[in-house]
């Protein structure tokens, strides 16, 4: 059983995940060009922030706060627009 301070942790894991990817999406080109060793190091393991992003706020919104319900709800619709951008 997760506690309720672990469960917040997991759920600012994920929102951190969620802004990552959203600045990535979002700002100019000019302001993620930093971003992109980061991305590059990570290589095959990329997909891991777009899953932690939507199952990490989950866990801690069953566990803790309603709140991060907001937060699985925003990092699913990042996702669901990520794909249609890629297709």
């Amino acid at each position: 059983m997760i506690s309720q301070r672990r469960a917040n942790i997991l759920g600012g894991v994920g929102a951190g995940c969620l802004l990552f990817t959203l600045s990535w999406m979002l700002l100019p080109k000019s302001v993620t060009r930093p971003m992109l060793p980061l991305l590059e190091t990570m290589g095959p393991f990329s997909w891991l922030i777009l899953l932690a992003m939507v199952i990490l706020p989950i866990v801690a919104a069953r566990r803790a706060s309603n709140w991060w319900w907001v937060v699985a709800i925003a990092g699913t619709g990042t996702l669901v627009r990520l794909l249609l951008m890629i297709h």
